[in-house]
């Protein structure tokens, strides 16, 4: 793993394993996201994951290209993910989009039907003391 700082008071980590799980008899294999950790000085301390992912489906080759949204000065952006799923032609067929605190959901890009795929679980007590993680991730 390396990591770097900076005087804004923030480390950057950026892992470098690769996973590969099995699911429904389906091989993926991604690299984690940059996960940022701000506050460390002042201000309540946040992790955000951060950067561009690339899923591949090992069995039929269609591949995710997944964007971790960073939070910005606005929070405009605070959590949310940006994917186009692609087959083995390199053909976009979906759009994904959502928050990884709240839902995501897939866009048919031929018949522009819309799904919700993943829906958050409900916070833990006292979320805000365990920097916005859920039981889960701890």
């Amino acid at each position: 793993m390396q990591a770097s700082d900076s005087i804004r008071s923030h480390v950057r980590l950026f892992p470098e394993a690769l996973k590969d799980e099995e699911q429904n008899f389906e091989d993926y294999s991604f690299e984690n996201p940059m996960v940022l950790v701000g506050n460390l000085i002042l201000g309540e301390m946040y992790i955000e994951p951060q950067g561009k992912v690339e899923v591949v489906n090992h069995c039929n080759s269609e591949r995710c290209e997944l964007e971790f949204k960073a939070k910005g000065w606005t929070s405009k952006n605070i959590n949310s993910i940006l994917g186009v799923i692609k087959d083995e032609d390199g053909k976009a067929r979906y759009h994904l989009t959502g928050k990884y605190t709240e839902n995501f959901e897939v866009v048919d890009l031929e018949s522009d039907e819309t799904w919700e795929i993943w829906k958050s679980p409900e916070s833990p007590p006292n979320a805000h003391m365990m920097y916005g993680m859920g039981s889960f991730a701890l």
